[in-house]
């Protein structure tokens, strides 16, 4: 029983995979248990026939708590177990397990834009101020498909932070383009800002 990463935190979408695998007689039965304060919701129970000989059974955790439970912010416990078509223990099977702690973080960081109007010209560049909470771990600019990271602000409050960014020149003028802040769970704060742009028409030559 194998989790694809290790995890202190989820959120309320985070990606998380289990596979579950015998080499020998194959699988005969897998159950996944979510537990969390008064709640125990099963979130897999499947059993196997032993013609079938199912050696390996990879499973969405992530999606099955987001699809089957109400999260609710806090200690929770994942529980997988696993038998195998052994005839060891009065045919009962081989029968291994694991237990994973860990939090849920339903809340995304605090995340404020300081700066006031900012003028960009496609192609050209410009400078974001923004202020995060302490739980941001991942905090910058997305434009379009780039992301520009951002880095503490010299002399100001530890949570302030600035990004230096960039509109492509080969993008539209109307790309998105917004500050973002994750934490470890996967949460993430988005946050408009004021801007123009001002398109640009760039030259172009056929190399012969």
């Amino acid at each position: 029983i194998a989790l694809d990463h290790d995890f202190k935190t989820l959120g309320r979408s985070s990606a998380l995979n289990v596979k579950v695998e015998d080499a020998g007689t194959g699988l005969k039965a897998v159950t996944i248990r979510l537990k969390q304060k008064d709640s125990d919701v099963v979130l897999v129970e499947e059993s196997f026939d032993k013609s079938s000989a199912e050696k390996t059974k990879s499973y969405d955790v992530g999606k099955l708590i987001a699809e089957k439970t109400k999260i609710q912010e806090g200690p929770a416990s994942l529980e997988v177990s696993a038998t195998d078509h052994s005839l060891r223990s009065f045919t009962r099977g081989n029968h291994g397990s694991l237990t994973k702690d860990f939090a849920f973080d339903i809340y995304p960081p605090r995340l404020e834009v300081l700066t006031g109007q900012q003028y960009i010209n496609q192609g050209g560049s410009a400078c974001v101020v923004y202020r995060i909470g302490d739980d941001a771990v991942v905090s910058g600019v997305q434009a379009g498909s780039h992301f520009f990271p951002g880095f503490p602000l010299s002399g100001a409050d530890k949570n302030v932070r600035f990004a230096l960014f960039a509109l492509a020149y080969d993008l539209p003028a109307d790309t998105p383009i917004k500050v973002v802040a994750r934490d470890d769970a996967g949460n993430a704060s988005v946050s408009e800002f004021w801007k123009k742009v001002f398109p640009k028409a760039f030259r172009s030559r056929d190399i012969l």
